[in-house]
């Protein structure tokens, strides 16, 4: 435990916060509950009367503490950002609150940690609520992101159920914030482990602060001390796909080896290690942590302290380039009845400051088992020898794929957005897309929705595609845009959605009256596309799930919620689908528009989703390998439980609103190429067009790109994926000014392995 970094004073006399918690330089922010729709508006400290109210009628000091008495909602305080004596922000550090609930006290109130420190909102962050005595609920813990909180509630059990709190006992609630991960203990006994949501997209996170909810508690003490573990997380070290071992005297497969890479001029590195860099420097030692993932501890943390942790030493390090070492580090012995036993490795390199060592640990790990990586290596290598060195190896491995895997190419877009005087989407930007499909002898084309925001009125964009002119299977999802401008559109919208016959959700597997939107199909290759429609909304009026009749923002009712989702009876058919394919071994990919990873602006129903995709792949491991959607206009790829999840970016460009004026974007002069169409979709003449001259969200909010981005995708049912992105440039080299994550005019190109360990 290093120093203490913050400890208000908070007994006396008088009203008000600690000094810092509002309007200061080093202040963050507050959100008192001011009647918006989600129960949360933002406003800044700096509003004179906001902070009158606060200290006046919610906090006053006392002998024992300070008392705060929440009414009216939820409430939050963000504190200063943490600085240590040298005036360094600190990231991991010990939050403690030790705290009393008067008599008769009912609400709730928790302990806020890992906020971004640089922005005006929780973003990143995390809560734990504790309730008062007299409270019947469980605890919870949220998270926020740039679209507001997302909260779980956890079940009360022995592992995770806090100690129950006394009217007028001090109890003590402890968050040890370390390396993007937090230990939530109670009266010094641990209760339970959550990662902040941003940590391993490199965000940096410090912030901390309180939160409230109709309770009213007494705070006896706030301190927080600074942490300075002997384990520090680095981006600086990556980990590959591991190798098949050969043995020098037999010549058989004889374990894995993984391959990391670590990045020289890292700040861990540069200037801390002298001499040469191969395994006998004692400035710097190299390795891999190895576990049976069946053996990992209940919080999923891989350190060197770890039980049941193998722990390998790097037996050759190599010069990749000037800037790059590369390490090798081999596991092996592995039986033949632990074949397919997944492993979870994680690289390291620990450097020698003073007396010890100091662990620098990757930020991603890898899991994969001895037959996955020999599927992989099978699939990768040209070798005859080798291969048929696998083979004999492997016989009899029920999950050796060899020569039998399944693969498959196809090609992606998204959010197209065709609609004529609103955006500068053109239809010569489409048959790009399809000439790159067409040269790449793609298996077939999907779009993941919002594909054109006026369909009756788009013959030419539509027939561009659906009878485009290599006569490649193409289909689509329906986006939220997608039925816009027209009432009862969803069947037209639906029959021009696909150019191949599909199996719809309907009951006997036909289209019908268009009215059901979502289906699947079966590829030559051994594959089946799941495509969902995420326009569903719960109607709390009549209790029903309900398709959003027109508009793209949803129903035009006000009596709905669960926005973005698939819905009971569209969940129901999913798990049929995919449970059908687990039983038939046939490898999936689910396309939907909203994201269902959970970690994203998702779908109000995607943990649901998400439980039935674990469902399936315990029952098969490998059915669902990847999962795919557009409607964020972002270039992102994560894993979620071993799931690739793909938010494919916008064809079209960035919808940045960079500000409430809604001035235009682009300069007076600034021009498209404009191309005109008779009601049959066929041209009649091309002119040059202002921007400024369309609609207000298509000069007022958009940011375009040049050309239109796709993806070209490689699948494999070893459980290699590879995608080959895209790049343009900002239309007339505008750009936003403050782009949020992912918004670029980029899709990465990247190696993913899932599904068979």
């Amino acid at each position: 435990m290093g120093e203490t970094i913050y400890e208000p004073t908070l007994t006396g006399s008088g009203k008000g916060v600690p000094e810092g918690w509002l309007a200061v330089p080093d202040a963050l922010v507050a959100w008192p509950n001011k009647g918006a729709a989600d129960g949360w508006a933002n406003y800044s400290g700096t509003d004179t009367d906001a902070n009158e109210e606060i200290n006046t009628a919610r906090f006053v000091y006392t002998d024992t503490g300070l008392k705060a008495s929440i009414g009216g909602g939820d409430f939050s305080l963000l504190m200063p950002t943490l600085k240590d004596s040298a005036g360094n922000e600190v990231d991991n550090y010990v939050y403690t609150v030790k705290a009393t609930f008067p008599t008769g006290a009912k609400g709730q109130f928790g302990l806020i940690t890992g906020t971004r420190g640089s922005d005006v909102t929780y973003k990143g962050g995390t809560f734990h609520c504790y309730y008062a005595p007299n409270e019947t609920n469980s605890w919870y813990y949220y998270h926020y992101s740039a679209a507001g909180r997302s909260g779980t509630k956890v079940a009360d059990t022995a592992a995770n159920a806090l100690p129950a709190p006394v009217f007028g006992e001090e109890f003590t609630i402890s968050i040890y914030h370390c390396d993007g991960m937090n230990y939530l203990l109670v009266n010094g006994e641990y209760v339970h482990t959550y990662a902040d949501a941003d940590y391993y997209n490199g965000a940096k996170l410090s912030g901390i602060g309180l939160y409230f909810c109709n309770s009213t508690v007494v705070f006896n003490e706030i301190t927080v001390k600074k942490v300075s573990p002997k384990t520090q997380l680095t981006g600086d070290i990556t980990l590959s796909e591991p190798a098949i071992v050969l043995d020098a005297e037999t010549n058989k497969a004889n374990g894995l080896s993984f391959i990391a890479k670590v990045n020289k001029s890292a700040d861990f590195y540069a200037g801390k290690v002298s001499g040469n860099y191969d395994v006998a420097n004692e400035d710097v030692k190299f390795g891999m942590l190895v576990i049976a993932e069946d053996a990992l501890p209940a919080n999923g943390v891989v350190l060197a302290d770890t039980a049941n942790v193998t722990d390998i030493p790097a037996d050759k390090v190599v010069l990749e380039d000037s800037n790059t070492l590369a390490y090798s580090a081999p596991f092996t012995g592995i039986a033949d009845a632990d074949r397919e036993k997944v492993y979870v490795a994680r690289p390291y390199a620990k450097v020698k400051e003073g007396d010890s060592y100091t662990y620098y640990y990757s930020k991603t790990e890898i899991l994969r088992s001895y037959v996955g990586a020999a599927n992989i290596y099978y699939t990768d290598c040209e070798s005859t020898a080798a291969r048929a060195l696998l083979d004999e190896a492997f016989a009899g491995c029920d999950s050796y794929v060899g020569a039998n895997a399944k693969t498959m190419t196809f090609a992606l877009f998204a959010d197209l957005h065709y609609y004529k005087n609103t955006y500068i989407t053109s239809v010569a930007k489409l048959e790009k897309i399809l000439a790159r499909a067409n040269a790449e002898k793609v298996d077939f084309v999907i779009q993941a929705g919002d594909y054109c925001n006026n369909f009756r009125k788009s013959p030419e964009i539509i027939d561009t595609y659906i009878n485009n002119k290599y006569d490649l299977p193409v289909y689509g999802v329906m986006g939220n845009h997608d039925c816009e401008n027209g009432s009862d559109m969803m069947n037209f919208v639906t029959e021009r959605l696909n150019n191949r016959e599909v199996v719809w959700g309907t009951a006997n597997g036909k289209r019908g009256d268009g009215s059901i939107a979502y289906f699947h199909f079966d590829t030559e290759e051994g594959y089946r596309i799941v495509c969902c429609d995420t326009n569903y909304y719960y109607n709390t009026a009549k209790k029903v799930w309900e398709h959003y009749p027109d508009w793209y923002s949803g129903p035009s009712v006000k009596t709905y919620s669960q926005a973005n989702s698939l819905g009971d009876t569209q969940r129901q058919w999913l798990e049929k689908v995919l449970m059908d394919a687990a039983d038939k071994d046939m490898p999936c990919i689910v396309v939907t528009h909203a994201s269902m990873s959970g970690n994203r602006n998702t779908g109000s129903d995607a943990n649901l989703v998400r439980e039935i995709f674990n469902k399936v792949n315990a029952k098969n491991l490998g059915t669902v390998l990847m999962v795919i959607n557009g409607h964020h206009h972002t270039n992102h790829t994560e894993y979620v439980d071993g799931i690739l999840y793909f938010d494919m970016n916008t064809s079209n460009g960035a919808y940045v609103p960079d500000g409430s004026a809604k001035t235009p974007n682009y300069p007076g002069n600034a021009t498209f190429e404009y191309v005109e169409y008779d009601s049959n979709g066929k041209p009649t003449g091309t002119k040059n067009k202002r921007i400024n001259d369309l609609q207000s969200i298509g000069k007022n909010e958009m940011y375009y790109f040049e050309d239109s981005l796709s993806a070209i995708v490689h699948v494999s049912s070893n459980g290699r994926i590879i995608i080959e992105g895209d790049q343009t440039d900002w239309y007339l080299g505008v750009a936003p000014a403050n782009p949020g994550d992912g918004e670029e005019p980029l899709v990465n190109s990247g190696v993913f392995s899932v599904g068979m360990h």
